[in-house]
């Protein structure tokens, strides 16, 4: 997507907008009377009557901005300031306090619509200037006041002053401008970027650590198990004929349970075990600091009884678990090995009537 593109450089351009002819608006208030007291020290120009009607211009533009649309409210800005800083160099010479008003053109358009736009503005200002500066040298058109009484009119200096304040707080709205949005940018992409971490990480469904996440934090696990000289255990964890619960309730159904199953999961471990979804109706818990398999399997007991409830939202399912566990180091070192022995407990988990809980103690 390009940035012009971009929902945040769109709001960006209405608040641009909003201040710019706030603060256009303010400054015609101030500077058309200090234009028009030139009047008396040098009689009438046209000029005046340009002023006038560009200050009503910006006053109306002001009062009606919230039906204007933002990027025409710039165009209207741009025009504005171009055709002050012309008529302004024309009627009096470099001596214009609006001449300063093209540098700051050419930064709006450049932010507004890239760099060639901009590029192509400068070279007919600085076209315009010199063209300017050799009809005055060269005595083809004439200033229509003597630059030797206009420097020393207290009005003109107040101009000069108003045009570089008007430069200025111009290039402060632009700068504060910028820095909310690159701000407001920044932020969005550290948001996105949280997220497609969390997207990466996590089930989508239930929320748990997903496999890839899991072999991430088996790592941890066992870097922690080998420190403490401790039992690392792996649960796996099956739901009963869970295909049967798809078949006469529906996958919506289905879902529900899966997510509560996970949902209980989660809020019986401790917040340095992990919980993680490995596919389908099975799912994988590691339990760091085990000092023994009596203790593996009296937590497994307790986590049963707090999963196997009826559901609040399908009562007419209670949920059935087999749960086969491993243990690190006599099962393997491995997250596959491991894995591959707590499958074949849970299996023989299955196929026992009354325990649901069966310990790969081979090598105990």
């Amino acid at each position: 997507m390009k940035l012009h593109q971009h929902e945040t450089f769109q709001r960006l351009q209405q608040v641009l907008a909003d201040r710019l002819i706030n603060t256009f608006a303010l400054i015609c208030a101030v500077g058309l009377p200090v234009s028009l007291y030139r009047w008396f020290d040098l009689g009438f120009q046209p000029i005046f009557i340009h002023h006038i009607v560009l200050s009503l211009i910006v006053f109306l533009a002001a009062l009606c901005k919230k039906r204007i649309k933002a990027i025409h409210l710039i165009i209207l800005v741009v025009v504005i300031l171009t055709t002050m800083t012309f008529s302004g160099a024309a009627t009096f010479g470099l001596q214009s306090g609006t001449v300063s008003f093209g540098i700051f053109t050419i930064f709006i358009i450049a932010f507004v619509w890239g760099l060639m736009p901009a590029i192509i503005y400068l070279g007919v200002w600085c076209l315009f200037i010199i063209g300017l500066g050799y009809l005055f040298t060269h005595n083809i058109i004439q200033y229509q006041i003597d630059p030797a009484i206009y420097a020393y009119m207290p009005s003109a200096w107040a101009i000069v002053i108003i045009g570089t304040l008007i430069t200025a707080l111009f290039i402060l709205i632009m700068g504060s401008a910028f820095y909310r949005a690159f701000d407001a940018m920044l932020l969005e992409v550290y948001e996105q970027k949280h997220q497609l971490a969390q997207l990466a990480s996590k089930d989508p469904l239930t929320g748990l650590l997903n496999l890839r996440a899991g072999l991430e934090v088996f790592s941890t696990s066992l870097a922690r198990a080998k420190r403490k000289k401790s039992l690392l255990a792996m649960l796996f964890i099956d739901i009963d004929k869970f295909k049967q619960i798809n078949d006469v309730h529906g996958h919506v159904i289905g879902d529900q349970t899966l997510v509560e199953i996970a949902t209980n999961l989660q809020q019986q471990l401790r917040e340095y075990d992990y919980a993680i979804r490995i596919g389908g109706d099975e799912f994988i818990v590691l339990l760091n600091d085990m000092s023994s398999s009596d203790y593996v399997i009296e937590i497994s007991h307790r986590l049963l009884q707090k999963l196997e409830i009826k559901s609040d939202t399908t009562p007419f399912i209670t949920p059935r678990l087999s749960v086969g566990i491993a243990l690190y180091p006599y099962d393997g070192n491995t997250f596959n090995e491991l894995k591959q022995q707590a499958d074949e407990a849970m299996y023989q988990a299955k196929n026992k009537k009354f325990e649901k809980i069966y310990i790969n103690n081979k090598k105990l």
